[in-house]
């Protein structure tokens, strides 16, 4: 008998019309958070669900979904709120959340309280937009957006430490999401024109590739067996726009299928637990849902025409 699982969709409002006050989208059973959602992520052991967004985090009770906590950003005179990214830490203990300040705060879930803060770098003008924890939980890995285009790098950070063990450069812009294979042997990377993989004990590249599909990479995951890397991109053929979904053997890094149905950016991917099925969320107001061996969709979520799905996440 299959297990069922359970997804989470993160969305931006695209209108003036404050979000209480529109039709929740067929399907959805609760609107969550307040503000531009950027990001949403359950906890490992599922007893928290992390909504990140444009005025700070909200953690939740994914059963209910009653507020928890709500940690508030605060940003300096003049400037925005914007939490870009989070992450759970594997043992569920601390959620790392990154900004547009140039740095990243731990919060110890338990506690709700702030016991550190990684950064900030030296170039003032980052965004942390991506952010994972090694399976082991000893290590950070930071994606940064650089307003300037210049200083692109992945981080890798002690956590117990709050120290910066090492900066893994080559990317050319904006490095938009990163991945630990499950072992944790690998990080994987997402810019505009290519995936990276990189060997998390020597800090080294191993691979590059993706480059010749003429899309611009904004989403990566790994399956929870490890044999199969997704990434959700945007391309353009002919004039138009045509998001793809690349499937990769881990292994080969070569392309095993390409899933294709969405028309705008694939801005979030997620495997469910079994690695049986991935939901896709893009800015065309859908979420979709494919069958990882057949290659073939399996159903289509249509979100109002205001809604820009961000983020998906499953249980």
């Amino acid at each position: 008998m299959k297990r069922a699982f359970f997804f989470v969709v993160a969305i931006v409002i695209l209108c003036s019309f404050p979000s209480q006050l529109l039709a929740l989208p067929d399907g959805a059973i609760a609107r969550l958070g307040v503000g531009d959602v950027k990001e949403i992520v359950f906890s490992p052991d599922g007893k928290y669900l992390a909504v990140a967004s444009s005025i700070g985090v909200f953690l939740l009770d994914p059963l209910n979904l009653t507020e928890i906590y709500f940690f508030k950003q605060r940003a300096p005179i003049g400037g925005e709120n914007w939490i870009a990214s989070i992450a759970f830490s594997p043992d569920s203990s601390v959620l790392a959340m990154g900004s547009d300040y140039n740095t990243i705060k731990l919060l110890d879930v338990k506690s709700r309280k702030e016991i550190g803060i990684l950064g900030p770098w030296k170039n003032q003008c980052h965004w942390v937009i991506s952010l994972a924890f090694s399976p082991d939980g000893s290590l950070l890995a930071s994606g940064v957006k650089s307003l300037f285009g210049k200083d692109s790098t992945i981080k890798l950070w002690d956590v117990k430490g709050r120290t910066n063990i090492a900066t893994l450069e080559g990317h050319t812009s904006s490095v938009n999401s990163v991945a630990f294979s499950p072992d944790g042997g690998v990080l994987a990377s997402t810019y505009l024109k290519g995936i990276s993989l990189w060997d998390v004990k020597s800090h080294e590249e191993i691979d590059r590739f993706g480059i010749s599909s003429n899309s611009d990479f904004c989403s990566i995951a790994f399956s929870p067996d490890g044999s199969i890397l997704a990434s959700g991109c945007y391309g353009v053929s002919h004039g138009h726009p045509m998001s793809i979904i690349y499937l990769w053997d881990v292994k080969s890094h070569k392309e095993i299928a390409t899933l294709e149905g969405h028309s705008d950016t694939v801005y979030s991917i997620a495997f469910s637990p079994d690695g049986d099925i991935l939901a896709s969320g893009s800015g065309d107001y859908t979420i979709k849902l494919w069958d990882v061996k057949s290659h073939k969709e399996i159903r289509t979520i249509k979100g109002k025409n205001w809604n820009v799905v961000t983020s998906v996440a499953t249980r």
